[in-house]
């Protein structure tokens, strides 16, 4: 049996793991909490079992719900009519944003204000042609400034920073739809190919959270002789050549050393570095640490009701709020939350090292209170207790400096003949759960055919291009 080491224990290295021990590999996972799942975990709480945030499971890609129901087994995965709303200028409005609907919701005023802001902008498109560089730039040429600046300035200060520091292929991701125009003319809610611009429904784990899966492609890797060593801290990744020959780590026991044939990392990329023995080129490390990341604060209320909101979950993009979104958890699944009771998980992303990040428990759920109370969507009296969790590089930041970065980065893990990183750590990528179980299925194709030597590192760097493809839909 040839061995391959999966550094990281998210859904990423379990759903690999799964399909590499079914292949006939030997496999490890490496993975340095005592849990697994990453940020895809659930946890229990008192009656209730908690997700680390909201996850849907839906997808476009095709045979990836099939691998869902696959490893979740009959029965275990319910369908849930999927209803979100944007919450903008004190209304709820239909999430994608329907413009024809906010026109006629907001005062006439304003609603001229974005029809001369989009002619401007058409006519501007028109007598100069200009690439697009920023998230600033791909709004204000698409929709307008008065658009831009309703619809999305603030919710990118919110959640990355400086719209003007941003790639604009931040922007085209989030918002495949790339003008006032077509979005108004998108008809069904789909884009210029025909793919839906929002999902209108998802899939959800019964009884257990997003955890089950993991729980479940867990069960299975051990049941093929796999082993998933938790408190694992990695001391080094030991490098012969163009080879990873070993890993050191230590997972309570003392140092331990393990040999292996192939390594999937699905870790940091900056932490995966650092482990590195040979220690990569000062180039190399510079290019990581311009990496940056913006951490994430998630506010649980607890309310004395069964529902508090119609919907699942709902953006709210004004600066003045200090969260980014609301979601209802009992709305995903009536079983996971305390009979007559209802949990709301406030979103917050901010920079780690900001004084919101830092701030008291307190003085977080005052905000958070406030906002909803605003909102009209629970009274404080309503909520019997709040809970808070703090996560420091979630959410990868599309800076104009980031391609070369990565580019970088990656140029040194192509390398090695016997590595590759995959994964939303793994490849600094924007990815969703139905995203990381793609990605699983190609690696692991590609390691059985990298073991045969029918695929090198250039066949990888194909996938990654298609990865680079993957979009967000909410």
């Amino acid at each position: 049996m040839k061995k391959v080491t999966i550094l990281g224990a998210g859904i990423t290295g379990l759903s690999l793991g799964d399909y590499l021990s079914e292949k006939g590999f030997e496999v490890e996972i490496l993975e340095k909490s005592e849990t697994i799942g990453g940020m895809a975990k659930s946890f229990k709480y008192k009656n209730n079992i908690l997700d680390f945030g909201p996850h849907k499971i839906y997808t476009q890609i095709p045979g990836v719900i099939e691998e869902f129901k696959k490893i979740s087994g009959k029965g275990n995965l319910l369908r849930v009519e999927k209803k979100n709303s944007l919450y903008l200028l004190g209304k709820r409005f239909g999430f994608p944003a329907r413009i024809p609907q906010i026109v006629l919701g907001i005062n006439p005023l304003k609603s001229a204000m974005l029809g001369l802001g989009f002619g401007a902008a058409m006519t501007k498109n028109i007598l100069r042609k200009k690439k697009n560089r920023t998230y600033e730039d791909y709004f204000i040429s698409g929709f307008g400034k008065p658009a831009y600046e309703l619809l999305f300035k603030d919710l990118a200060w919110k959640v990355w920073g400086d719209p003007e520091t941003l790639s604009e292929e931040l922007a085209r991701k989030r918002v495949p739809v790339p003008n006032l125009v077509q979005l108004v003319f998108s008809g069904k809610g789909k884009d210029s190919d025909g793919r839906e611009l929002s999902a209108k429904h998802f899939y959800y784990p019964k009884y257990d959270g997003i955890g089950f899966v993991n729980e479940k492609y867990a069960e299975k890797i051990r049941g093929n002789g796999g082993r998933i060593i938790l408190g694992a801290r990695i001391e080094r990744i030991n490098k012969e050549k163009d080879r990873v020959v070993s890993i050191e780590y230590d997972a309570g026991n003392g140092l331990e050393k393990s040999s292996t044939d192939f390594v999937a990392s699905t870790i940091y990329l900056k932490d995966n570095l650092e482990m590195m023995n040979p220690s990569p080129p000062k180039k190399i490390m510079g290019a990581v640490s311009g990496l940056k990341y913006r951490g994430l604060i998630l506010v649980y209320l607890f309310v004395n009701k069964p529902r508090a909101m119609e919907e699942n979950w709902v953006f709210f993009p004004e600066k003045k709020f200090l969260f980014n979104r609301v979601s209802e958890h009992n709305s995903f699944s009536r079983h996971i939350v305390e009979k007559g009771k209802s949990i709301l998980t406030a979103e917050i992303t901010c920079e780690s090292d900001s004084e919101v990040f830092n701030s008291s428990d307190n003085y977080l759920y005052r905000r958070v209170i406030e906002g909803l109370e605003t909102a009209g969507i629970v009274r404080e009296e309503e909520v019997s207790e709040f809970l808070i969790m703090r996560a420091r590089r979630i959410y990868p930041v599309y800076d104009l400096d980031y391609r070369n970065n990565l580019g970088v980065v990656l140029d040194y893990f192509d390398s090695l003949s016997n590595a590759i990183t995959l994964g939303r750590q793994g490849l600094y990528n924007y990815n969703n759960t139905d995203h990381c179980i793609d990605m699983s299925l190609k690696a692991a194709d590609y390691i059985e055919n990298w073991f045969k030597g029918a695929k090198n590192i250039k066949d990888w760097d194909e996938n990654r291009n298609y990865f680079d493809t993957y979009r967000i839909v909410d």
